[in-house]
């Protein structure tokens, strides 16, 4: 690290690092993650969440008056907030064309419904185990009787 100066103001610079191998046991922890928990589709996790919580019933409108119905509803926030949490962008989620939405639709969303005025003392308390399925899950199906759901 050197601190010099750049058109008369300090400066700090920091030289590129070599690239650090990596470390081992690293491909052998994510070769065990993968078996034991498989790919996980982030927006598949929302969903569940949302079906065991419910958390999509409370976002409300700031307009006056909304009349898409409530599956719709609940469908476009899942998208708008899987795109603005993964950082993915609603134009990239529509451009995957696997959803059935447009952008127009998805930003009426994001402008009507998630909004600074959200009540974020409210806390989403579901535990981790109930939405992504591990091991005790497994265990738990596994343990059940065929043909008991």
């Amino acid at each position: 690290m050197k601190v010099t100066t750049r058109h008369g103001d300090p400066w700090i610079t920091v030289p590129k690092l070599e690239p650090l191998a990596e470390p081992t046991g690293l491909q052998a922890l994510k070769e065990e993650v993968i078996r034991r928990w498989g790919v996980l589709d982030l927006l598949d996790v929302l969903k569940n969440a949302d079906f065991l919580t419910g958390f999509t019933d409370e976002f409300s409108s700031v307009a006056a008056y909304e009349r898409i119905d409530r599956a719709t509803l609940q469908r476009r926030l899942l998208l708008a907030l899987f795109a603005l949490g993964t950082n993915m962008g609603i134009r990239a989620i529509v451009a995957t064309g696997e959803h059935g939405g447009t952008e127009t639709a998805l930003r009426h969303i994001r402008r009507h419904f998630i909004t600074v005025d959200l009540d974020m003392d409210r806390r989403l308390e579901l535990p981790l185990s109930d939405v992504v399925p591990g091991p005790r899950r497994a265990a738990e199906d596994a343990a059940r009787p065929a043909g008991v759901s």
